[in-house]
């Protein structure tokens, strides 16, 4: 599985005119050990079905007070609709979500257990509560941009629009206005290590 990773280095300048972006596969980095001042990975570690490996692989790139950014939805994060799109997948097409990725970094605890495995010299975990309007059409397009993409694909194309029918006439009869209010609670991590 390749999922993109953000690196960036820098040479301690004021300004930030010595700043290098680098985007690389984060289970085959090209990089020496203690190289890196900062990486960044956004809604994307639990997708790594080794996810401790590749994590404390990108700790070793890290120089020594240098720092890891993450993030991760938490488990209330998309209720109720995207428990209606898994249920429905499963019931009418028989797809089921992996439930390990679907379960990971979920929790605080969960995201501190993790950055332990670095022995970092500080962990700061913060949950940040994100609620916005959104109307069937984006929360259609959520779900063909985000992780559940992979479940979609597994659908011939009329299963998907089948799908796609019956799952917003679904939502659409739980709001009003043709709104929802989209719940993406995000735990954001950064360990210095």
């Amino acid at each position: 599985m390749t999922v993109w990773f953000s690196f960036t280095r820098c040479k301690h300048t004021r300004g930030g005119k010595n700043i290098e972006f680098h985007q690389c596969d984060a289970e085959n980095l090209p990089y020496d050990n203690d190289y890196f001042d900062a990486i960044t990975c956004g809604y994307a570690l639990f997708f790594y079905p080794e996810m401790e490996a590749t994590y404390q692989a990108i700790c070793k790139k890290i120089k020594r007070g240098g720092v890891f950014a993450f993030s991760s939805f938490t488990q209330e994060a998309f209720t109720p609709y995207a428990e209606m799109c898994l249920q429905r997948l499963e019931k009418d097409y028989q797809i089921k979500a992996p439930r390990l990725m679907m379960e990971r970094l979920k929790t605080v605890s969960q995201m501190e257990a993790l950055a332990e495995l670095s022995q970092p010299q500080k962990i700061d975990i913060k949950h940040d509560f994100i609620r916005y309007d959104i109307t069937l059409s984006e929360w259609w397009d959520l779900l063909n941009n985000a992780g559940y993409k992979g479940l979609l694909d597994q659908l011939t194309l009329e299963q998907l629009n089948q799908f796609k029918q019956a799952h917003l006439a679904e939502i659409d009869s739980m709001i009003t206005h043709q709104r929802l209010e989209l719940n993406a609670d995000t735990l954001f991590g950064l360990v210095q290590v």
